[in-house]
């Protein structure tokens, strides 16, 4: 195997398992809010001081990566991951936890741009989009993996779900530092603090609408569903499972549909931000009458725009510039869309309290209206499609 691609391997690996805490707070809501007594409002804080981590690591992620190294850091981190979980578990106290979530959220946003420039610079052109599409599975295979875990919780506990966790991030870090065929970092400086181009700027505001949306879906699907729809916790992760395998499905689906088609990738963007909006709209109108299958439909329907825009908004930031800006439009980006991660779930779960389910996810859908606009008004990029390989840049971008 080359050693680029182990890189790439490595740095999936640690943002999927890291995806599984994440998509596991979701997941236990329930049982954190009857734990601690919390209000939505406050269970929400949960996984944004995740994403709060998370973008504080972004923020000089690129640059600290060019110093360090993508290997010690995803080994280290993983290793560090596990030990705080642990800590959590053991703590079970809501403060405590919140630190915990900082530290896991820090080393997953490092994890979202390791080996990121191995595959832009090598990734054929006319398959750009799917490949970086199959690069942003880890958001939705963590959320499978995490829906999959979910019977454990009712015989270990939410205490046991962290542990599980916290294993399978220690043993991740440990062979990622054990195994000796990783490839070498050459050390080189950058600035700290890297700034995006105008149309990379743009694009990241637009993506932080984007990732309210599909953060209230993912934080708040199972507890809506328990709550206002009335289904069993255990019908509940199931649908939850679902709506992971199928948007990551849609998300190598619509990376595949923008390589082959026409259509520019701010336009494709447009359809499907206007799909999601609907999808939420949708999902915000179930109720106990509602049919099992349409129940089942609104909501499988609905991850596929809800969850499946990733690939296509990365490789979108990507083309919005010559060459040499690759590397900040990425890294500025995803720092921008973590914002909409880390406002959505206090935020939307203090909507859902004032002004109702229905009306608090067609509020989503008419966001979704305003942000597909914007897509169309920044149009195609004329370095949409074009070989990205900065002059000078070794394969393995170390």
């Amino acid at each position: 195997m080359k050693r680029p691609l182990l890189l790439v391997l490595a740095a999936a690996l640690v943002q999927t398992l890291g995806a599984v805490v994440a998509h596991s707070i979701g997941i236990l809501a329930p049982f954190l809010i009857a734990e601690f007594a919390l209000s939505e409002a406050e269970f929400g804080l949960l996984p944004s001081t995740m994403h709060v981590g998370s973008l504080a690591a972004l923020t000089i992620g690129a640059s600290l990566i060019d110093r360090i190294g993508p290997i010690r850091l995803l080994g280290v981190g993983a290793l560090v991951s596990g030990a705080m979980l642990v800590a959590g578990a053991l703590a079970a106290d809501y403060a405590a936890l919140l630190v915990v979530l900082a530290v896991v959220g820090a080393v997953w946003g490092l994890s979202a741009i390791a080996g990121g420039e191995t595959i832009i610079l090598d990734a054929p052109i006319r398959r750009r989009a799917v490949i970086t599409s199959i690069r942003q599975l880890a958001l939705p295979v963590g959320g499978l993996l995490a829906a999959a875990m979910a019977p454990l919780v009712m015989l270990i506990g939410w205490q046991g779900m962290l542990v599980v966790e916290a294993l399978l991030l220690a043993a991740a870090g440990a062979a990622i530092i054990a195994y000796r065929g990783m490839p070498a970092h050459r050390s080189r400086r950058s600035p700290w603090l890297q700034l995006p181009t105008r149309r990379g700027a743009a694009i990241g505001v637009l993506a932080i609408g984007l990732t309210i949306a599909q953060t209230a879906f993912l934080v708040f699907a199972v507890l809506e569903l328990t709550r206002r729809v009335g289904l069993s916790f255990e019908a509940a992760a199931a649908l939850y499972l679902g709506s992971q395998a199928v948007g990551a499905i849609s998300r190598v689906a619509l990376g595949a549909l923008s390589d082959v088609s026409g259509w520019s990738r701010t336009g494709l963007l447009a359809v499907t931000t206007l799909l999601a909006g609907a999808g939420a709209a949708a999902f915000g109108a179930l109720g106990p009458m509602t049919p099992a299958w349409m129940m089942v439909a609104v909501v499988l329907g609905g991850s596929v725009f809800l969850i499946g825009w990733n690939g296509l908004l990365v490789v979108a930031l990507l083309e919005a510039a010559p060459p040499a800006d690759v590397n900040r439009n990425l890294s500025a980006g995803m720092t921008l869309m973590r914002i909409g991660i880390i406002v959505s779930p206090p935020a939307f779960g203090a909507l859902l309290v004032a002004v109702g389910s229905a009306t608090a996810w067609l509020m989503l859908a008419g966001l979704m209206t305003v942000l597909a606009g914007g897509f169309v008004a920044i149009g195609a990029s004329p370095h949409e499609r074009r070989a990205l390989r900065p002059a000078g840049v070794p394969p393995d971008g170390a």
